[in-house]
């Protein structure tokens, strides 16, 4: 792929070209036993599970076999969140039975964060919901889901002020506008409310807080330019609402706040990311899941 190609996503063959080039990049660090994060097996694991890519099977199964066994001896040190929706997502499709364990074990250590009644960091109780939310197939996760969703409520009413969007306290004395990792967290997780419990108001309130990043982008509190991962994030619930906003139900049932071309609105952000994305290596794993939902919708 030329450098100057990665300018133009919107050809089409280009951005799945780009997805090659990734999971190429994610197999030769595997085959070379260098290690890799939480979401460039996810990222493998989507291409295999959605894509039917057989080729993934052995190196997916293997780097997933060692990851389990490095966190069976020094346990999770960072990304649990991450790390369990791998495992479940695997779990899914795979008879080992290490991989619901793994991802059951990871559990506890997620849902301290949300259910906690104090004060907190609206991004990190909102991330830990979700990954709750996304574990249901696992037996554990299943039976925290209407804790997990009362978490998530007690969040919003706290933290959420209409037409403002959320602050980044959850029960702020004063309210101050939170960051871009605030709104997205927690448009992510209202999606993901939504999907599991069809309350339409869940799925609305996503809509708007992204209007309220559209219309003035949240400032982070160090005054500098939001995370290239968390643009990653924000891309793929510009994706998610673009699939909502397509459907005709959620069209008939739902007071849309305009209407927004948010595919639009992810393609623009990825092709903002795009040029970068050859010096990330397997770092881009993220950009590679965001720009995975996007052709979808194309």
């Amino acid at each position: 792929m030329r450098e100057a190609d990665l300018d133009n996503l919107d050809d089409l063959d280009v951005s799945r070209s780009l997805l090659d080039w990734l999971t190429d990049r994610i197999l030769d660090a595997l085959a070379c036993g260098e290690p890799v994060g939480a979401a460039a097996l996810q990222f493998l694991l989507r291409r295999y599970s959605i894509e039917a890519r057989e080729e993934l099977t052995e190196p997916l199964g293997s780097a997933l076999a060692r990851e389990l066994d490095r966190q069976a001896r020094a346990g999770c040190p960072e990304d649990c969140e991450t790390w369990m929706a791998v495992f479940s997502e695997a779990a899914a499709i795979s008879d080992d039975p290490r991989l619901p364990r793994a991802a059951a074990a990871l559990l506890d250590g997620v849902r301290v964060r949300w259910s906690k009644r104090e004060p907190g960091a609206v991004d990190v109780i909102m991330r830990s919901v979700e990954a709750c939310l996304l574990c249901v197939n696992l037996p554990e996760a299943r039976e925290l889901a209407a804790e997990a969703v009362d978490a998530l409520e007690r969040v919003v009413a706290g933290a959420y002020r209409p037409g403002q969007g959320v602050s980044h306290e959850t029960a702020p004395t004063t309210y101050v506008r939170g960051g871009l990792a605030d709104h997205v967290c927690s448009a992510s997780a209202l999606l993901t409310a939504y999907s599991l419990t069809a309350r339409l108001p869940y799925a609305m309130l996503a809509d708007e807080l992204m209007q309220s990043v559209l219309r003035t982008p949240p400032e982070e509190p160090d005054g500098c330019d939001a995370p290239v991962m968390l643009n990653c994030e924000l891309a793929r619930v510009y994706c998610r609402l673009a699939a909502l906003h397509r459907d005709d139900d959620y069209r008939r049932t739902a007071v849309l706040p305009v209407d927004e071309d948010y595919a639009a609105d992810a393609g623009r952000t990825l092709n903002a990311l795009a040029p970068a994305v050859r010096g990330w290596g397997v770092e881009a794993a993220p950009f590679g899941l965001a720009l995975a939902e996007w052709l979808d919708l194309q």
